[in-house]
């Protein structure tokens, strides 16, 4: 398991845990970042903040920082 902040341009997975502050999980939570959700890193901005993910059919930045709450279990590259 890792971190969404430690995947790389392309590398997908599902998540499988939100930590953090509550006030912080549950605004990740509400964003879509539910276990057993795939999410992709597309890009990430040129000093490495925010991400750029893809999820549920949509597109997101995500700061570093709040990337590094969600616990993700790694999924074969999505094209």
């Amino acid at each position: 398991m890792t971190n969404l902040s430690n995947l790389k341009d392309g590398a997908a997975g599902r998540v499988v845990a939100v930590t953090g502050e509550a006030l912080l999980r549950e605004r990740i939570v509400e964003l879509g970042f539910t276990p057993g959700t795939l999410v992709a890193v597309r890009c990430r901005a040129l000093l490495g903040d925010p991400i750029e993910v893809k999820l549920r059919g949509g597109l997101l930045a995500i700061r570093r920082d709040e990337a590094a709450c969600v616990g993700i279990a790694m999924e074969p590259e999505l094209k």
